[in-house]
């Protein structure tokens, strides 16, 4: 398993995380019922197309991917921003019910260290549906040589049971996985 120095500890823990939940059949006593909506326009893919073994294998959670020309990515849920990279090529929310959501910009984007990405929103501020959270200039990352397939995954979806849309062109906003 190759992983970017920068997510190396994030990453190993999300594996480990989930390696331990596995073990465990966990299930949350009271159902979230969670929509999340697609933060850009595209067409939604499922996560084993992803050139990405942690995404594409589900080491880091269950969810979708996108291949979109959007460059701003806006909130699919409410909730609380819980982790904003400093390359802020990926956001962390959790939402009132607790489920968490990870959206990652591109594989191996992190190596940019911020460059050609902007924040609107820092770690700990509370944020709404449709909520402007992040923006990068899409030419510009795919001109450095990276994929800019954006992921939206359910990093603790073993507690949950879930239904993922992909194969469609999708608007933002248009819902993308429903949380049961």
């Amino acid at each position: 398993m190759v992983l970017c120095s920068n997510c190396r500890f994030d990453c190993c823990w999300i594996y480990i995380n989930c390696i331990y939940v596995k073990n465990e059949p966990i299930k949350k006593s009271l159902s979230p019922n969670e929509i999340i909506t697609s933060p850009v326009s595209g067409d939604v893919i499922e996560l084993i197309h992803v050139n990405d073994p942690l995404f594409a294998n589900g080491i880091i959670g269950d969810g979708v991917a996108i291949l979109s020309a959007d460059e701003v990515i806006y909130a699919p849920i409410s909730g609380v921003v819980s982790v904003l990279y400093k390359t802020k090529h990926a956001i962390g929310i959790t939402s009132d019910n607790g489920v968490e959501l990870l959206i990652h910009i591109g594989i191996d984007t992190v190596r940019l260290d911020g460059k050609y990405f902007k924040s609107y929103v820092q770690k700990g501020d509370r944020i709404t549906l449709g909520q402007k959270l992040l923006s990068y200039n899409q030419k510009e990352v795919q001109l450095e040589g990276y994929d800019t397939t954006i992921m939206v995954i359910v990093t603790n979806s073993k507690k949950y049971d879930m239904n993922c849309y992909y194969g469609f062109d999708i608007r933002e906003g248009e819902k993308i996985i429903n949380i049961k």
